[in-house]
């Protein structure tokens, strides 16, 4: 540990994990553990969120744990009065809460499209909204959300809710970043391409049947010029560099983490997980 975020109070939101394993809140959690930071790890789902408070234990962070709904501006102001009372400041808030969803136009209904807009992009607004005036009052904060390559290009399955939000999810931190920069705030997304998680492994399981993971996680692989996937850690030091002071003058901005898939003009046509 080199103490990049040391006694930072740092809010994880979706720091569960939604199928067994490290998925990137979980492992985001784990990464600021081991940096020193103050946590308070937030999930709706209290099972997840205990396995990763114990999976942290032997860190020896400050870590506190909260049961909260994220969909909601009441839900973030819990958070983060939880946050000062344990911590008595909020100096970083990273936001894992998304989930994506399939479908283009004439595939998603109207209720799938206002889900996947609240999930993704609402939630994030309630947390910069809710966390803002302890941060100005302090003079100093950090947002770090993660979002998705979909947000800027076709990332290679029909997605339309969900790339929307993402690209929405961009223009709400450059907003954030650009009208409070000058009272000490910083506002970042990471665009994460294809990053392998429990929770695709699951998806694509459930849709094509498990005997077909392998094949299917070995084609999203291909689809970036690399060769290979992000792994939970890749997106966790991405977020880390975002969250700490070796980025202070970074604001307003996208963190891409594809391989090269964005830069390269031919997207091949993904299953969706």
């Amino acid at each position: 540990m080199s103490g990049r975020l040391q006694d930072k109070a740092a809010i994880i939101l979706g720091a569960g994990s939604s199928a067994p394993g490290m998925g990137i809140g979980r492992t985001n959690a784990l990464r600021f553990a081991q940096e020193g930071a103050r946590l308070l790890l937030v999930d709706r789902d209290a099972k997840a969120l205990e396995e990763t408070r114990v999976l942290l234990q032997s860190s020896g962070a400050p870590c506190a744990t909260l049961v909260a709904d994220a969909s909601t501006l009441a839900g973030h102001e819990q958070i983060v009065a939880a946050c000062l009372s344990a911590y008595g400041r909020v100096d970083i808030v990273q936001n894992n809460i998304g989930r994506g969803g399939g479908g283009g136009l004439l595939d998603i209904s109207p209720e799938q499209w206002h889900d996947t807009i609240s999930l993704n992009l609402n939630a994030a607004f309630f947390a910069c909204k809710a966390a803002l005036p302890a941060m100005l009052e302090q003079g100093s904060g950090v947002f770090v959300h993660i979002g998705s390559i979909a947000g800027i290009r076709f990332s290679g399955t029909a997605a339309l809710a969900y790339q929307t939000a993402k690209a929405g999810l961009i223009a709400l931190s450059r907003g954030v970043a650009v009208e409070f920069a000058a009272r000490g705030i910083r506002s970042n997304c990471v665009l994460p391409g294809h990053v392998d998680t429990p929770e695709i492994t699951h998806r694509l399981a459930q849709r094509y049947g498990a005997d077909r993971v392998d094949e299917l996680m070995a084609l999203r692989s291909r689809a970036s010029p690399q060769g290979f996937s992000a792994s939970t850690l890749d997106v966790a030091n991405a977020v880390l560099f975002l969250a700490g002071d070796e980025s202070r003058h970074v604001n307003g901005t996208e963190l891409i983490l594809d391989g090269g898939k964005s830069a390269f003009c031919g997207q091949p046509y993904m299953p969706a997980p």
